[in-house]
């Protein structure tokens, strides 16, 4: 239960309404997200922070809640918001303005993970929450639903019973696929109780609220800011001499990488990428990566959601990086070769 929702108690009156709690309900959401997500961005410019050492001490702020908003955007356009940013304030701190500043944006997109995770567990459950209130609005015309913005509600038997009938009215009401029911109900519930807890019991509530949701992620973050250090030289090194960036192979391509326990992801992008291409590329990609590393579990995929052009190649199990360093250089060898006049 967080500090927000202790601050006021809501009184059951004798002329309480349906419409009265579901107003209750997503003020209560708003003020317990919009407290836990400003929590969130806190720790991450912690995190940042820590990970940074004593390299940036001099950055306001402000520059540095713009950088942990801009990491917990979701999507593959967090990256590109990261580098931007890093990009505008180069010239305010001397950095050296030509350098693709792409990589050590991905780092701190890596390291911001964790509270990208509750940022989306807050949202998800919001989301589900207005859905199910939804059909309670002023303008609504579902009969069910007016019933229960007009029914009086004077004690928790009743709250409950309200609770439970308004989730019966969102399933009838069938704005929102069958199959994702079971998700919506247990976010639902487990946010009425929390609510219940809070707004009427005056408990603590101990179930999984918005408060689990936080900690569960935190620890995580910090464990993730202790063991990855962003790696700031580069960018604040005076040499004009630079290498290529990490992030283009030879054969022109650009490539991303992505660092899970036990899994690494490229994430190469081939524009106007065809489907039949991209299946005898998979296959070829699986057969020599396996065949040149000794890496025995090799997955491909295609980046439907985000960005049809993008091919995904997994690696997983015990690797080392040696051999995914081999694996590059045979990805990149292979597509030099199959694209002899670049992308």
């Amino acid at each position: 239960m967080s500090s927000t929702s202790q601050i006021e108690p809501f009184p059951l009156k004798s002329d309480t309404t349906g419409r009265d709690l579901a107003e209750a309900h997503l003020k209560y959401l708003k003020s317990t997200v919009d407290e836990l997500a400003e929590r969130t961005v806190a720790q991450l410019i912690q995190a940042l922070k820590s990970s940074s050492g004593q390299t940036l001490d001099d950055i306001s702020d402000e520059r540095w809640k713009g950088m942990a908003n801009a990491a917990l955007t979701i999507g593959s356009q967090a990256i590109d918001k990261i580098t931007r940013r890093l990009t505008l304030q180069a010239a305010e701190y001397g950095w050296e303005q030509s350098y693709d500043y792409r990589p050590i944006a991905m780092q701190i997109h890596a390291i911001a993970t964790p509270a990208r995770k509750i940022i989306n567990g807050l949202n998800y459950r919001g989301k589900c929450v207005r859905a199910v209130l939804k059909l309670q609005n002023f303008d609504s015309t579902n009969e069910a639903g007016k019933e229960l913005q007009l029914r009086k509600v004077t004690n928790l038997d009743q709250v409950r019973q309200w609770q439970s009938d308004c989730f019966a009215v969102f399933e009838q009401d069938k704005t929102v696929s069958q199959r994702f029911h079971s998700m919506y109900s247990k976010e639902w519930f487990e946010f009425c109780e929390e609510w219940n807890a809070a707004k009427i019991e005056m408990r603590y509530f101990s179930g999984i609220g918005f408060e689990s949701i936080l900690d569960k992620y935190l620890m995580r973050l910090t464990e993730e800011s202790s063991k990855s250090k962003i790696r700031w030289e580069p960018v604040l090194s005076s040499s004009d001499t630079r290498s290529r960036p990490d992030a283009i192979l030879t054969s022109g391509f650009t490539i991303d990488f992505k660092r899970k326990p036990d899994q690494l992801t490229f994430l190469i992008t081939i524009p106007q990428l065809k489907h039949s291409e991209f299946n005898s590329i998979s296959l070829d990609l699986m057969d020599m990566i396996e065949q040149e590393t000794g890496i025995k579990h090799v997955e491909t995929g295609r980046s439907l959601k985000n960005d049809p052009d993008v091919m995904e190649i997994d690696i997983f199990g015990d690797f080392t990086m040696a051999q995914v360093r081999r694996a590059l250089a045979e990805i990149d060898r292979y597509l030099l070769k199959l694209y002899p006049h670049g992308k």
